[in-house]
């Protein structure tokens, strides 16, 4: 049997009040960064929900048809306790780990990988809400009628750098950049 569960993905949509729209964010706060619309785009997602006795990724995870960042997700009935509590973990465009939460884990993925356009790695490892299921789980056992499990904020789990040429010299190429070494007579670049 099958237990039916609903979740929204939230991504940052507003953009830093320092930083002004263009190609590139250079100028944007350095504590807050939204990230291009291809770096934001949810192309795949899977969940968890896990306590210190269980594990439970869902079998299956689709958008919903009615709401952009609206997602259902099916499990299986005989690994959820009903009436307990559980984290909810988000993996988007990356696949949640299989076996166990760690969030020092690595992975073998390459930074371009992790990185491509429209499928920045993102998740709310750090920020994971927890839920308490209810104690009948019989009404969710339909796409139709899920379990809401409420709105979940991602981030990417790796940040594109932005970066300009602030200095020139004449021995190197426009993209260089003088390290301040208190040497005048020999900078470093």
């Amino acid at each position: 049997d099958k237990v039916y569960m609903s979740f929204t993905i939230k991504t940052p949509t507003t953009r830093s009040a320092t930083d002004t729209e263009g190609t590139t964010n250079s100028n944007a706060n350095p504590d807050y960064e939204v990230g291009k619309d291809y770096e934001n785009t949810i192309s795949k997602v899977d969940i968890v929900l896990t306590n210190a006795d269980s594990y439970v990724v869902a079998e299956d995870v689709e958008p919903s048809g009615s709401v952009g960042n609206k997602y259902i997700a099916s499990f299986s009935s005989l690994e959820l306790k009903a009436d307990t509590e559980y984290n909810v973990y988000i993996y988007a465009n990356c696949d949640a780990p299989a076996t166990t939460k760690d969030l020092h884990a690595t992975s073998n993925a390459t930074i371009a990988e992790m990185t491509q356009n429209h499928n920045f790695w993102m998740t709310n490892a750090y920020e994971a809400k927890s839920v308490t299921l209810p104690e009948h789980m019989s009404i969710h056992t339909s796409p139709a009628s899920p379990l809401n499990l409420g709105a979940h904020s991602v981030e990417r789990s790796m940040a594109r750098i932005d970066i300009k040429p602030v200095h020139k010299h004449d021995n190197y190429a426009d993209n260089v950049y003088l390290v301040d070494s208190g040497d005048d007579e020999y900078p470093i670049y």
